[in-house]
């Protein structure tokens, strides 16, 4: 077991190597991006690979896990669907709502901090945003 409580198999010890060999290359010659930002901080080697392993995780679940969730939702409401194939134009909001429904990160909370110029009711600024039903593309025009 390594100091992480993951485990030392023959797959985790790759990638712990690969995220090593990052955090020495990203100490060495920082790039615009979060894991040289933390290399330019106090964090030891250790910590910044165990970050790593969080960072990983974070982005592949999320990425690999979404698709499948927006796919079932759309199937699940039918007339959003629809209305989804009759426009296409409204697949950018239909993917941000998609991603507001439906998260794989069930202690997520999404705050306003902004209003869309094509929305029609008031929000009030940095509060959490009420569950609302699915509304992705039916509610939403691409004119």
């Amino acid at each position: 077991m390594s100091q992480s409580g993951i485990g030392n198999g023959p797959a985790y010890a790759a990638v712990r190597e690969f995220i090593a060999e990052l955090v020495a290359a990203k100490r060495a010659e920082p790039t615009d991006d979060l894991l040289s930002g933390l290399t330019a901080g106090d964090l030891s080697d250790e910590e910044l690979v165990d970050i790593g392993f969080v960072l990983l995780g974070a982005g592949l679940d999320t990425t690999a896990n979404m698709p499948a969730l927006g796919a079932f939702a759309l199937l699940s409401h039918p007339g959003q669907l629809a209305a989804l194939r009759a426009d296409p134009g409204i697949a950018d909001h239909a993917v941000e709502e998609l991603l507001r429904y439906l998260s794989i990160i069930p202690f997520t909370v999404r705050t306003a901090l902004a209003m869309d110029a094509n929305d029609d009711e008031d929000l009030e600024l940095n509060r959490t945003l009420p569950d609302r039903e699915f509304d992705a593309p039916a509610t939403r025009s691409s004119t």
